[in-house]
């Protein structure tokens, strides 16, 4: 992927026979919340498992998203798929700037008693 500014409220990206993108915010003001896809990736539990087998471990860590800034971007979005050409019409966009914190690691009991 190559991301790009190409001014101060817009920005762009590409993945060659793939993906071609440009947004631009719009220029109210924040939002406070993230979307609900993002927040809900944040809240559902990240897993590792640690290898080699037999001693597999499975260990959970709980994150926290803390948006700065979220607005509304106007996106012009040509996605190749299978051949076909998608465009954005159907879609919007969402510009967000975030930071999240992660636990620290939690055996499957400790982390769901946690809850």
């Amino acid at each position: 992927m190559k991301p790009g500014d190409a001014a101060a409220v817009s920005a762009w990206l590409s993945i060659e026979d793939t993906v071609d993108g440009s947004f631009a915010l719009e220029a109210d003001e924040n939002v406070m919340e993230l979307p609900g896809f993002f927040e809900q990736t944040f809240s559902n539990p990240f897993v590792t498992i640690s290898y080699p087998l037999p001693f597999e471990t499975m260990v959970f860590y709980q994150a926290k998203v803390y948006p700065d800034i979220v607005r509304m971007a106007g996106e012009t979005l040509y996605w190749n798929y299978r051949g076909t050409t998608q465009d954005s019409g159907d879609t919007w966009s969402v510009y967000s700037e975030y930071w999240f914190t992660m636990s620290q690691p939690m055996q499957g009991k400790k982390y769901f008693m946690s809850r």
